[in-house]
């Protein structure tokens, strides 16, 4: 808890009418990410507020009693900085104000009514505690590093399995090729991914499935033959788990195959299919029309018909008009190999749903990551989650959103997101070289600021995943950005998020390119041995994973931090300029003892007090003094 000052008043807390500039203070008392409570009844303050504030205090009044609360300042940078504290609210019910003071002494008050000169008792927000917003997330996965496989190019454990017309191992990834991947291969390398610090394993799809992607599923409730069994599927999820490490499984419960047992039902009874409202359908029996005219001169189209035809039975129709090609019910972005489950029809929205259960009660997932999210009713997500916990609080749902995910991350929903805000922050400061440290730390600021501690906590910190072009790609096969920004997402708050191969580390374009196969003969290179050090560090260290950060002022192109957790304070700093850079650090942000670095760093005593030299690209993680 931080240091709380007893104060005359609220009135005008720094003694000096407030001044009444439109100032940037971003505060919203009905969004978690600005207010909200853990299991103990604590309430944590965020905000985001001018660059130059100088101290920021939560003023609370009890009666004729007033307490100013110190806030914590996290960091700033470029135009802004981030503040936050806990307190344990004296009574259920409490009354409060914003008191800042700039680096010039000029004092804001900020209240209902926005930003005023002094805090009248019309200004106060009020709370009563237990109904702020309580996002409960697993406590196992805080911190945790997550490791996302695509499972058909990760390892070959049962050649038997392969199908006979694969593509060699260390052949270019196709979109339609297999290239022998399958389970008994991820349980085989377990020991591997425990080594790398690995706390959550990611498996894209593994429900049988006619596409290497699996996400045009076939059967829910079985897994794909060229990946084993549900025994197969039983033994890994085991394995892992007496490993310390947990299983999670990726779905689609928006769109699915038409080989599907119910939409083939629906191709061969048309209306009269119990099957019928599952689906939107313009014309029944559902089938396709296609355009000859129009694919004839197009190989991949002309394939993808006849394969249609031939592999779900359903009627593929040549007309002379219309698109090149048309299915006759809703499907995802209009492919045909995927119509859409109207999840608001009782039967389907129960069925998908007893999906998400049964994976967790048959089988022992530990997580799901669900697909399109935004394609999906809200309410329809709040059911699922309900229902999984009741199988299984502490199971983790992570949700697939491009961009700003706060609707769904208010505690009804899901835990977290796929985190591309941090992956394309990364990618401009560290990838791309669009932007500096400063822009770059505000900008990490404010993703902190969208959401609640505990979401950030468990958020996906991803550099990469199976749709998008790999880091190393963007970064111009410099392998020295990957490793930095590498640096950063497994020693910041939250769940880094490592895509298969990029520890070796492995490159690709977009999809397919970047589902390439993995290239164990570079297991040990530098690269991964500096990433698998730095995973484990993170694994061992509670200040990495649950602790506290403060954002140190950013040197040159040098981005600085400590994490304070319970028993110790780790400090750290990525230069990603190309000169050396020295840091003049106070004696509780030196570092001692280096835990692991890589490129030029030295740490000691200077004519003005400690310093910590970071040499060109290169990144330091030590004990704080």
């Amino acid at each position: 808890m931080s240091p709380v000052r007893d104060l005359e008043n609220d009135h005008q807390v720094f003694r000096a009418v407030g001044n009444l500039r439109p100032h940037a203070i971003s505060f919203d008392p009905t969004d978690p990410a600005c207010l909200s409570r853990d299991g103990e009844g604590n309430l944590t303050f965020r905000f985001l507020a001018p660059v130059d504030t100088a101290e920021a205090l939560i003023v609370i009044r009890a009666g004729d009693e007033v307490a100013g609360h110190e806030m914590h300042k996290v960091g700033c940078a470029h135009d802004v900085s981030f503040w936050d504290v806990t307190i344990a609210p004296a009574t259920d019910d409490i009354r409060y104000s914003l008191a800042l003071r700039l680096e010039d002494d000029t004092p804001i008050y900020f209240g209902v009514t926005g930003v005023t000169a002094a805090i009248e008792r019309i200004d106060r927000f009020e709370a009563t505690v237990a109904d702020v917003v309580h996002h409960e997330v697993p406590a196992w996965m805080r911190g945790a590093v997550i490791y996302q496989i695509f499972p058909d190019r990760f390892a070959s454990g049962n050649d038997t399995l392969t199908p006979p017309d694969s593509l060699p191992w260390d052949a270019m990834p196709t979109r339609r090729g297999f290239q022998g991947g399958d389970l008994r291969g991820i349980a085989d390398h377990l020991d591997y991914l425990n080594d790398l610090g690995v706390g959550l394993i990611y498996l894209n799809p593994v429900f049988a499935s006619p596409s290497n992607h699996r996400y045009d599923t076939s059967d829910y409730f079985t897994i794909d033959p060229v990946l084993g069994s549900n025994d197969t599927f039983d033994e890994l999820v085991r394995a892992a788990h007496a490993r310390d490490m947990r299983i999670m499984l990726d779905v689609s419960l928006n769109h699915l195959h038409p080989t599907f047992a119910g939409f083939q039902d629906l191709i061969e009874q048309g209306k009269e299919s119990p099957y019928a409202d599952w689906f939107d359908v313009t014309e029944f029996p559902p089938h396709v029309k296609y355009r000859p005219d129009l694919i004839e001169d197009n190989p991949f189209w002309a394939a993808r018909i006849t394969r249609l035809e031939a592999l779900t039975g359903m009627d593929v129709i040549p007309v002379s008009s219309g698109p090149m090609v048309e299915a006759t019910y809703d499907s995802w972005y209009g492919v045909p190999e995927m119509p859409r489950v109207d999840l608001q029809h009782p039967p389907a929205r129960q069925y998908m749903i007893n999906v998400a259960t049964h994976w967790v009660a048959e089988h022992g997932i530990d997580a799901w990551r669900m697909d399109v999210v935004r394609y999906i009713d809200h309410d329809f997500w709040a059911d699922v989650r309900e229902a999984v916990h009741e199988v299984r609080p502490d199971v983790y749902l992570l949700a697939e959103v491009m961009g700003d995910s706060r609707r769904w991350l208010r505690g009804d929903e899901f835990d977290s997101t796929m985190n591309y805000t941090f992956r394309a922050l990364c990618l401009d400061f560290f990838g791309r070289r669009h932007i500096g440290a400063e822009e770059f730390v505000a900008g990490y600021l404010r993703t902190m600021a969208m959401y609640s501690p505990a979401v950030t906590d468990v958020s996906h910190n991803l550099l990469g995943s199976h749709d998008t072009a790999r880091f190393l790609h963007h970064a111009d096969e410099d392998e020295r950005r990957l490793l930095l920004a590498t640096a950063f997402q497994l020693t910041a708050p939250g769940a880094p998020g490592l895509y298969y191969g990029d520890e070796l580390p492995l490159t690709g374009g977009e999809d397919p390119d970047c589902r390439r196969t993995f290239d164990w003969d570079r297991v040990d290179s530098d690269h991964h041995s500096a990433v698998r050090a730095l995973g484990r560090l993170r694994r061992d260290r509670e200040a990495l994973r649950t602790g506290s950060i403060t954002i140190l002022p950013v040197v040159d192109q040098c981005v600085s931090f400590v994490r304070t957790g319970r028993n110790e304070n780790l400090f750290v700093a990525i230069n990603n300029g190309a000169t050396t850079v020295e840091l003049g650090v106070d004696p509780g942000h030196h570092p001692g003892e280096i835990l692991w670095s890589v490129g030029n760093v030295e740490a000691g005593k200077g004519p003005r007090g400690n310093i910590v030299e970071v040499g060109p690209h290169a990144a330091i993680v030590g004990v704080s003094e």
